[in-house]
C-alpha cells in the first residue's frame, strides 16, 4: 500500500488543483505535506474573506494574525519549486464593512518572493 501512495503522490499533487478559503487551513494543509509532496503542488487558489485586510478590528489581531498565520503561508508558497499557477483573491466578508476597505503593504510585502509563473493578485 506505501508503494502504491509513494508512485501515486507525484500524479496527485501535481495534477491537483487546489481551492482554499482560510488561510489558516491552507496553512495546516502546508504544514501537514511533506516537503516533498508540497514541491509538486503546481495550483493553488485561494479564497479569501477578510476583515482582518480592510483594516477592521484591533491592531494586535491584526499583527498577530499575520505573524501566526499570512506570513508562514507566503513564506512556504514561495518556497514551492514546482508552483506554477497561484491565485490570490482577497474579499470583504459579506457584512458591512465598517473600516477603510484598503490592504496595508505587510499584507502584499510577503508575495513578493512568489515563484509562480502565473500569479495572480485580486483585492
Amino acid at each position: 500500500m506505501l508503494a502504491s501512495y509513494a508512485e501515486a503522490a507525484p500524479i496527485l499533487y501535481s495534477g491537483a488543483k487546489l481551492y482554499f478559503d482560510n488561510v489558516a487551513v491552507l496553512k495546516l494543509f502546508l504544514q501537514q505535506v511533506s516537503d516533498t509532496q508540497r514541491d509538486l503542488i503546481r495550483t493553488i487558489h485561494l479564497e479569501w474573506a477578510s476583515l482582518l485586510w480592510f483594516d477592521i478590528g484591533c491592531p494586535g489581531e491584526r499583527a498577530a494574525y499575520l505573524r501566526d498565520y499570512w506570513q508562514p503561508v507566503c513564506k512556504a508558497l514561495t518556497s514551492m519549486r514546482s508552483l506554477r499557477n497561484l491565485r490570490i483573491c482577497i474579499r470583504p466578508p459579506k457584512a458591512p464593512i465598517l473600516g477603510r476597505q484598503t490592504c496595508d503593504m505587510e499584507y502584499l510585502e510577503p508575495l513578493r518572493d512568489i515563484k509562480a509563473q502565473n500569479f495572480v493578485l485580486e483585492v
